[in-house]
């Protein structure tokens, strides 16, 4: 499954945006949010997320068995930059 996220195009905060992903995460084809801008059903259980956020953009790579620890840490921890805690909408 492949998933694209867009963080700037929702204004909730660093800490809400974690629980929203980590429910994403948990069940795939049961969360639709503002922030999902594409959505492919390929029929691999590997998650191919392209994250974006605060001008960057990143791709995290989940397979099926890592899905809970990456729900449970947030995907914050995962990429290179440091997102900002407050995301006003532009």
């Amino acid at each position: 499954m492949k998933v694209t996220i867009d963080r700037n195009l929702c204004d909730h905060v660093l800490s809400e945006c974690e629980q929203c992903f980590a429910r994403f995460v948990r069940n795939p084809e049961g969360e639709d949010r503002l922030c999902i801008t594409e959505y492919v059903e390929d029929g691999d259980p590997t998650l191919v997320l392209t994250l974006r956020y605060d001008g960057e953009q990143e791709v995290l790579v989940i397979p099926p068995e890592e899905r809970e620890l990456v729900a449970s840490v947030g995907w914050s921890k995962y990429v290179k930059g440091t997102p900002s805690f407050y995301h006003p909408r532009g």
